[in-house]
């Protein structure tokens, strides 16, 4: 196991749970809105054997790990790892992006995690360019219908901005390889501007209770609805726990792709907007009614 980091407690990653979270090194996707940079290229490491032997003796206090990353699926001792976890009597809460069905379906078959989170980066058409890699939507179904035998999971989806092949998703603060919008390019667009707020020559964007106006830089609530239908028609239900996560900016030496770090992005567009989280909400809980904002 390659481990990039381990935090001893946390009251938050596993429902219901005190949890050691473990974060592992390698990732198949770039995601543009990742935040993992530093995991992903640390030098540092942790050993399965440090990870153990804190564990041991604190078994009653905390009760469970967390395995993330990165993508914990690809490291290949994962299976012996989470037996060891499981013969000290802990709980093992897995969070992935799906990628490898063969693998989620060894450890459900080997009763070895009680708690799966699979990530939903959106939905089917827009999947490449969310995960910044190429994808196998047939292995993302099927994975989905398999997560969804565990005996507890979610489904989740952070609400990003993305990069669009077909209009530009956002403006940026420095202009750092993103294309900006002038003001008559907006007003065309029939796009509220704060005229008052020059940034690089150019304005920025305003009005950020307008879900309408947020879909050409955010996932949009149809764009949402159609991830939230992805789920329902891989596992033949609806009645699925949907987590909707709100986008937040951190600096360049944490974002995977600098145009979404907060020096690049103008105040508006730094997280997700609470009005556009309640518009896709609403969209989403028609098809998941198990929807939630967290």
């Amino acid at each position: 196991m390659k481990i990039t980091r381990f935090l001893r407690e946390s009251y938050s990653d596993y429902p219901g749970k005190v949890a050691s979270v473990v974060f592992t090194q390698a990732c198949n996707y770039k995601c543009p809105s990742c935040h993992a940079k530093q995991i992903l290229n640390s030098d540092y490491s942790v050993s399965q054997e440090q990870v153990l032997q804190y564990l041991n003796p604190r078994k009653g206090f905390v009760n469970a790990v967390v395995l993330c990353g990165g993508e914990p699926i690809l490291q290949p001792d994962i299976k012996n790892f989470v037996k060891q976890i499981k013969d000290l009597g802990f709980f093992v809460k897995l969070d992935t992006n799906g990628s490898h069905p063969e693998i989620l379906q060894d450890l459900l078959k080997e009763n070895l995690v009680d708690y799966a989170a699979m990530d939903i980066k959106g939905p089917p058409y827009l999947y490449k360019q969310l995960a910044g890699s190429p994808i196998n939507i047939n292995n993302l179904k099927k994975a989905i219908s398999i997560v969804a035998k565990f005996p507890d999971y979610e489904f989740r989806t952070t609400i990003c901005p993305l990069i669009r092949q077909d209009k530009i998703s956002f403006i940026s603060k420095s202009g750092f390889n993103t294309p900006q919008l002038a003001v008559s390019d907006l007003e065309r667009l029939k796009l509220p501007v704060a005229k008052g707020k020059k940034i690089c020559g150019k304005y920025s964007v305003a009005c950020c209770g307008d879900s309408k106006f947020l879909g050409n830089f955010f996932i949009s609530p149809e764009e949402a609805v159609d991830a939230a239908k992805m789920i329902v028609q891989a596992t033949g239900n609806n009645t699925h726990k949907y987590f909707l996560q709100k986008f937040v900016s951190r600096s360049q030496e944490e974002m995977i792709d600098e145009r979404f770090a907060k020096e690049n992005l103008p105040l508006e567009l730094q997280e997700t907007p609470k009005p556009h989280l309640e518009a896709i909400l609403k969209a989403v809980s028609v098809h998941l009614p198990n929807t939630k904002i967290r």
